[in-house]
């Protein structure tokens, strides 16, 4: 479990990155003190497994890792070692890149099965924010940028993906603020915003205390 090859990968990285889900299983199932870290071991290059799997588009595979009982899913997906690219990176690249380039082809559900797990520590909000805006700028770079946002027609996991993007904090990239697509998605999570805003305002009015209730 805890040999390495000269690349600094582990059985378990191999089999995330390809995903050989029952030898993933037979991995994870093995019992062992030093499984967490093993998780959370980085390559020579810095990449840890969740990355790995997040930037091949192996869904099956991050479900295993993320749903272990030895897992940490917050500090998985935040982490990144020397090549600066987290799980979260990884995964919005994996929906940015050339479909030419990739198999299985690019798609929004790994990044978007990663945010919906995701949570803002209030302690932490200034780096998850920086984080988040990292995501968000490769999302909006890679060669798939045509395709995911010149077009202003629904699209539920790219939608939900860019507004728990925004909702954690990320900045837009500048040249795709005039976009349809981001026009449009900036003006409903503005409206929802409003919304959350004129509940709270209703709520301690009739209780008279200044909490907050809707998120």
């Amino acid at each position: 479990m805890t040999h390495v090859d000269n690349e600094g990968w582990t059985a378990l990285m191999w089999a995330a990155q390809f995903a050989h889900l029952d030898a993933m299983r037979v991995l994870l199932d093995h019992p062992s003190d030093v499984l967490p870290a093993m998780m959370m071991h980085a390559s020579s290059d810095g990449h840890a497994t969740l990355s790995l799997a997040a930037h091949n588009g192996q869904i099956g595979a991050m479900r295993l890792l993320l749903d272990h009982p030895s897992a940490d899913p917050a500090r998985m997906m935040a982490f990144h070692g020397v090549s600066g690219r987290s799980a979260l990176v990884s995964a919005a690249q994996f929906a940015a890149r050339s479909p030419a380039a990739s198999a299985p082809p690019p798609s929004c559900d790994p990044l978007l099965l990663l945010l919906r797990g995701a949570a803002m520590q209030p302690g932490l909000r200034d780096a998850q924010e920086a984080h988040m805006s990292k995501v968000m700028e490769a999302l909006m770079e890679g060669p798939q940028l045509g395709a995911l946002f010149d077009d202003d027609q629904a699209d539920g996991p790219r939608d939900e993906v860019v507004c728990l993007l925004l909702e954690f904090g990320a900045r837009m990239v500048p040249a795709r603020c005039n976009s349809p697509f981001m026009l449009r998605i900036v003006r409903e999570c503005m409206a929802l915003a409003r919304v959350s805003q004129l509940l709270n305002e209703a709520v301690r009015a009739t209780l008279g205390r200044d909490d907050e209730y809707i998120q």
